[in-house]
């Protein structure tokens, strides 16, 4: 009885593990895409061409190099500069009727300086049978004072 009961036990956790390699090596593929997005937003040597072509091509058409270079502009007027970006969360977008809907979501956190900081989510999905960029944004965190902070 122990042997069955071992051997049941022993073929649910393989079974397991070979359902989740498939996710892990999604989240590996769509993790090295959104760092050459970090990469490229915080001014190392990655450039909109290397990026894009982990773009959906919905956002290739509307998201140019002009509007990415308009985009890092931007940041560094409202944020400043980006000094590093840091994994922070893997998020599977699900509906509770559909199920999961083939969009996923990598989130960084960054600082720009004292008291600055930044979210990055990197958006994917699924086109052509391969993992794509379809979006991301940067928005700026502001950090609310903690009660009992001595005001300046």
């Amino acid at each position: 009885m122990k042997r069955v009961l071992v051997l049941v036990l022993t073929l649910l956790v393989i079974s397991a593990s070979c359902f989740a390699a498939d996710d892990v090596g999604q989240f590996a593929v769509e993790q090295k895409m959104a760092d050459a997005v970090v990469s490229a937003l915080t001014g190392n040597s990655v450039s909109y061409e290397q990026i894009s072509d982990s773009f959906t091509a919905n956002m290739k058409q509307s998201f140019t190099p002009s509007r990415f270079a308009n985009m890092k502009k931007q940041i560094k007027e409202r944020i400043g500069t980006i000094k590093n970006f840091n994994f922070v969360s893997f998020t599977r977008q699900y509906n509770l009727k559909n199920g999961y809907n083939n969009v996923d979501d990598l989130v960084y956190y960054g600082a720009a300086g004292k008291e600055k900081y930044a979210r990055l989510t990197v958006h994917f999905t699924e086109e052509n049978g391969a993992r794509r960029i379809s979006s991301f944004d940067v928005s700026p965190i502001n950090l609310a004072p903690q009660k009992g902070a001595a005001k300046k």
